[in-house]
């Protein structure tokens, strides 16, 4: 069996309809549904990143702000 991926329509090849009824097409649903939560999760988990190094840079940029209102040329 092989599986690819055409103008966003799956291509289950080198099988035949006994196959995919006997178990086939239930176990490509379970991997495909294992790979969508999987890539879902690393989403979120890079979202996640994202967002902290974005505090993080608004916390520096705040540092700095405050440490150049301190600067007086006077």
């Amino acid at each position: 069996m092989e599986l690819q991926v055409s103008d966003r329509r799956l291509l289950i090849t080198n099988t035949n309809l006994v196959d995919l009824k006997a178990g086939l097409a239930h176990l490509v649903g379970v991997i495909l549904r294992d790979i969508s939560a999987q890539a879902a999760q690393e989403r979120t988990h890079r979202n996640d990143e994202l967002e902290a190094l974005g505090l993080a840079e608004e916390e520096r940029l705040e540092s700095l702000r405050k440490a150049a209102a301190d600067i007086h040329f006077d």
